[in-house]
């Protein structure tokens, strides 16, 4: 429970917009946290999340993501570059299936 409430404390700098008040949604097994700006989030706050078990963007974002960096790409070993070059590409929202069940 920490490290949701630790998650959540991070991404509420990042929400913007309609999205402040009403940033969270669960769907199945997934919670989504909408809004994101990514363009003021840098890679070290990335990687954290990560840890967290949130991914950046959604889950159809994959086939973007695999199309820019290749079959091979994991978040947990993303660079900044890669994340410089995805983050544009991808929905303005973070998602965990550690944390969704609804």
């Amino acid at each position: 429970m920490s490290d949701l409430l630790e998650a959540l404390t991070i991404l509420w700098k990042y929400i913007a917009g309609y999205h402040e008040k009403y940033p969270l949604h669960c769907e199945h097994d997934v919670l989504f946290v909408c809004g994101i700006d990514f363009s003021i989030m840098d890679h070290k706050t990335i990687k954290k999340l990560i840890e967290f078990g949130f991914i950046p963007g959604i889950d159809d974002d994959w086939d973007t993501v695999e199309a820019m960096l290749g079959k091979n790409f994991d978040w947990d070993d993303m660079t900044e570059e890669e994340w410089k070059k995805i983050s544009p590409n991808i929905t303005a929202c973070m998602h965990s299936y550690r944390y969704g069940s609804c």
